[in-house]
């Protein structure tokens, strides 16, 4: 199968700057004034880049705020990474790493090819033009404008849905490098798949060097990541995501990577008594971010980190004032966060509207309201009226019905974990019970709660199916955890093995029904995001706006696009964009 060489070698080259500026970007944090006994070199490499890539979408939405995320921004962010990185190398960071990998070659060169391998065919797969709904909506519009103008106050009185502020939309206008490029939606999702891959790769190392070693080691390290690597094939071969500009893949990316270094760090504290500082750090402001980038991740980041804050001050040696200043980051990121949903439509946090202000630009709180009752009902029964579905539970036996359809994502991991739960308190009940166990039942509480919280708001599948799919993960880590102590090395590694395929039957199941997606990749590069015909319509004020002329995707139109013509929308400055929306 042929495809555009030269397409391939850039995306891999800006993969790679990605990598390399985001991992500076990680470590300057820690030869910071104020940030000393972190221990980071305990840390995978991977975990700063996860890093890196939160400071640089908080820097671009602190930048956005005064100018468009245009080449010149953009390239000194992250030429400033690079900058960082290379300080790194040359202090001679990397030296431990570097003989990690010379003391298994073979090891590593397996992984690294087959990695090789996998990275092309994602990246082969993004090229493909966007099929996600919303993204023809208004994810391409919310980029071009970022790329266009400074953060224009009320656009959401343009259209509703360029209120939401995801910050991931400033991710993938950073990668567009506007105006030279243009394929940052391209890039956006299958990067990060890129690096979930091998976050999850990196955790389980060790296992592969040493399993009988591992085995009888700290689970909590590798577990979560092993039985997470299905999750990210599944992403790979189905999401939309890959190909289209839209968060819900970001979200679910978050969620996963999240879940693992939550694992991971409470069991740090279960082995050592103490939580260190830089678990804190690192999960408060992924998890702050998740948040931005999707409100649906609300509960989910807040519980998760409940937990991390809560061991932190239980720790032998917390200290409460050194503890918070952990927490000041990812505080300041919400607060980023709000202000700018405040300034493009006078709610923090819309389409609620706690903290609703009015001002010259606000969209006006009728339409607020609207905005999520329609959010809310069409995740419960879609086309059917908000006040047909919302204030009664009518709908409940439709949606059931429908997520019944979906036997891999929901049904499978429900039944399972279920099953698990059963199995758990029967050994509970019949075993002697240790205090690391109960500690290890925490681990079902995020995805618990971030199902819970998603099902009373917004219960739309494509907001959660990293959550239904790490259920049965976190009862597989207090399963394990319960029996790793109880049964012999040969025995436990059958025993996981088992629950492996168990486990992951639906999805390999699907995976090879499905096998013909390994086919649908691009052959001839990216692919142009297709035009969509427009008419222009005038409003009393004389501001020129598009309208498509059928259906309500703008997809990547001229500025102003709308599918919801306004006669009272106007300018606050005749002419000038970036002055910013209002309504009389």
């Amino acid at each position: 199968m042929g495809f555009d060489t030269t397409a391939v070698f850039w995306t891999f080259f800006i993969y790679a700057l990605l990598a390399v500026s985001y991992f500076g970007w990680g470590k300057l944090f820690f030869v910071m004034p104020g940030l000393k006994g972190f221990s980071p070199d305990s840390w995978p490499v991977t975990f700063y880049i996860w890093l890196g890539w939160c400071v640089t979408l908080f820097l671009f939405q602190i930048i956005h705020f005064v100018l468009p995320l245009k080449f010149y921004p953009v390239a000194v962010v992250f030429g400033i990474g690079v900058l960082l990185s290379a300080g790194c190398l040359i202090s001679g960071w990397n030296s431990s790493f570097i003989k990690v990998l010379l003391r298994n070659p073979g090891t590593v060169s397996a992984i690294v090819l087959v990695s090789l391998i996998l990275s092309t065919w994602i990246a082969l797969r993004a090229m493909l033009p966007p099929i996600a709904y919303d993204s023809g909506l208004y994810h391409l519009n919310s980029v071009r404008w970022i790329n266009s103008y400074p953060i224009v106050p009320g656009l959401g009185n343009l259209h509703g849905r360029l209120a939401f502020n995801q910050s991931f939309f400033a991710y993938v206008a950073a990668l567009n490098f506007h105006p030279i490029f243009g394929h940052g939606r391209c890039i956006a999702n299958s990067f990060l798949l890129i690096l979930t891959a091998a976050t999850m790769m990196e955790l389980l190392a060790n296992a592969f060097i040493q399993p009988v070693h591992e085995m009888q080691a700290d689970l909590f390290k590798w577990v979560p990541a092993l039985f997470s690597l299905p999750i990210l094939v599944y992403f790979a071969l189905f999401s939309k995501g890959v190909m289209s500009p839209t968060p819900d893949l970001t979200s679910n990316l978050l969620q996963v990577a999240l879940f693992s270094m939550f694992v991971r760090a409470i069991g740090e504290f279960m082995e050592k008594k103490w939580m260190p500082r830089s678990s804190v750090f690192i999960i408060g402001v992924m998890a702050a971010t998740s948040i931005t980038v999707k409100l649906s991740n609300l509960v989910f980041s807040v519980v998760l980190s409940a937990i991390i804050l809560a061991a932190a001050l239980k720790s032998t040696e917390a200290r409460i004032r050194e503890t918070a200043i952990m927490l000041v980051p990812a505080s300041i990121i919400i607060i980023v966060f709000c202000c700018r949903g405040l300034i493009l439509s006078g709610a923090p946090l819309y389409p609620s509207t706690i903290g609703y202000f009015h001002t010259e630009c606000s969209v006006p709180v009728e339409k607020v309201v609207d905005e999520a009752r329609w959010v809310y009902s069409w995740a419960r029964q879609p086309k059917a009226h908000p006040d047909n579905v919302l204030g009664n539970w009518n709908w409940l036996g439709p949606w059931m019905k429908e997520m019944g359809k979906n036997v891999t994502e929901v049904v499978f991991p429900s039944v399972f974990f279920l099953v698990l739960c059963c199995l758990n308190a029967a050994l509970f009940i019949i075993l002697k019970r240790t205090k690391r166990q109960y500690y290890a039942l925490l681990f079902t509480l995020p995805p618990m709660a971030g199902l819970a919280f998603w099902f009373f708001t917004a219960p739309d599948l494509r907001f959660a199916k990293a959550l239904f799919f790490l259920l049965p993960v976190s009862g597989i880590v207090v399963f394990l955890s319960i029996i790793r102590d109880r049964v012999k090395v040969k025995t436990f590694a059958s025993i996981m093995l088992v629950v492996f395929v168990i486990g992951n039957y639906h999805i390999f199941k699907k995976a090879i029904k499905y096998r013909m997606t390994l086919e649908q990749v691009s052959k001839r590069g990216w692919y142009d995001i297709r035009p969509v015909p427009l008419k222009q319509l005038t409003t009393e004020s004389g501001l020129l706006v598009y309208k498509p002329m059928k259906g309500d995707q703008c997809w990547d139109s001229p500025l102003p696009c709308t599918p919801n013509f306004d006669k009272n929308l106007r300018l606050r400055k005749p002419d000038d964009l970036s002055s910013g929306f209002s309504v009389r």
